[in-house]
C-alpha cells in the first residue's frame, strides 16, 4: 500500500490525581483537591512499509498506561512543598515531586517529555499533548515547547 510521507496517530489516557499549587496562586488552588485526568497524545511519524502503521496502537497504549501509573492515585507537590511533603511520606503515602507548579500546563509538559523519551528511539515523535484536568478544562502543549523544555532539563 502506497502512503509515503507522515502521518499522525493518537491515543487516549486517564488517571486520578490530586495536587496543589504551593504559591502560585492564592485562590483555592493553593488547598489540596484532585481530578480525574484525561490525557490525549498525538504522535507523528512515517507510515512504516513493513507494517502499514506509523506505531504500534498496543505499545503506544502500553506507554500511556505506564505514565498514567506514575500519576495514578498519587498527590503531586511542588518541590519547594518541603514539610507537607516529609509528613505525607511518613504516612506512606504516594507523592510525585514536581519542579515548579503542578499545573495543567506544566504537567501536559512532563508528560510530553515522556512521550518524547519513550518514542525518540522509534523514529516518532509526540506533537500534541492535551491534559483535561476535567470535562471543560485543558492546557495543551506542542512538540517545540515538549523539545525546548526536554532539552532544559539535559
Amino acid at each position: 500500500m502506497k502512503g509515503a510521507g507522515s502521518f499522525r496517530v493518537g491515543v487516549r489516557f486517564r488517571f486520578s490525581f490530586g495536587h496543589k499549587l504551593y504559591n502560585s496562586h492564592a485562590g483555592k488552588y493553593r488547598n489540596i483537591h484532585g481530578h480525574n485526568a484525561k490525557v490525549e497524545v498525538v504522535v507523528e511519524g512515517n507510515l512504516q512499509p513493513s507494517s502499514g502503521m506509523v506505531f504500534d496502537f498496543g505499545r503506544l497504549k502500553g506507554i500511556a498506561r505506564d505514565i498514567a501509573n506514575v500519576f495514578d492515585h498519587c498527590l503531586i507537590l511542588n518541590e519547594k512543598d518541603i514539610e507537607l511533603r516529609q509528613a505525607l511520606r511518613k504516612r506512606g503515602l504516594k507523592l510525585y515531586i514536581f519542579e515548579g507548579e503542578p499545573t495543567a500546563e506544566n504537567l501536559a509538559i512532563d508528560i510530553g517529555r515522556r512521550f518524547l523519551k519513550a518514542l525518540v528511539p522509534f523514529g516518532v515523535r509526540p506533537v500534541l499533548v492535551r491534559f483535561y484536568e476535567d470535562d471543560d478544562s485543558w492546557a495543551e502543549v506542542d512538540y517545540n515547547t515538549i523539545i525546548a523544555d526536554s532539552s532544559d532539563k539535559e
